[in-house]
């Protein structure tokens, strides 16, 4: 381990693209600024461990399972998003609980959960979209269209 002695607004640089800068210093605790690309992930180490047990517990769930702790702010949306195979993303979905809802409904394919509807409609998808179903996701899908699942 290397052992390096900073003071305020003092900085280290890790590599060519991360600079470590200490922003100030009380009793027993020093504050770090950490100056990083976005792709390089920073986190703290208790929660980096709490991430990885967290990980482990979700893989050990059938996706029917963790989509059976949806959190509050889950509850009562909807989302409509073209797919380029209605039939795939049904059942995928279906996999993770939803249903169809019931006839009558005026969505081209409307699949219904609790409170949570999904209304697909033929069309291109759209590129970078997900949708989050728990306010702390440990795990997420990807279905056939491309959409990241929060779960």
């Amino acid at each position: 381990m290397l052992v390096i002695s900073r003071r305020i607004r003092e900085a280290i640089e890790v590599g060519p693209d991360i600079r470590v800068t200490v922003l100030a210093i009380r009793s027993d605790q020093v504050r770090l600024g950490v100056l990083a690309p976005r792709e390089v992930s920073v986190l703290r180490s208790e929660l980096l461990e709490r991430v990885r047990l967290s990980n482990e517990a979700a893989a050990q769930l059938e996706p029917a399972e963790l989509l059976g702790k949806l959190t509050p702010a889950a509850a009562a949306m909807r989302v409509s998003w073209p797919v380029a195979d209605p039939a795939a993303s049904q059942a995928f979905y279906a996999e993770l609980g939803f249903q169809p809802a019931p006839p009558g409904t005026q969505a081209r394919l409307l699949l219904r959960r609790g409170e949570v509807e999904l209304e697909l409609k033929p069309g291109t998808p759209l590129r970078s979209v997900g949708l989050c179903l728990s306010s702390h996701p440990t795990r997420w899908l990807v279905d056939p269209n491309g959409y990241s699942i929060g779960l």
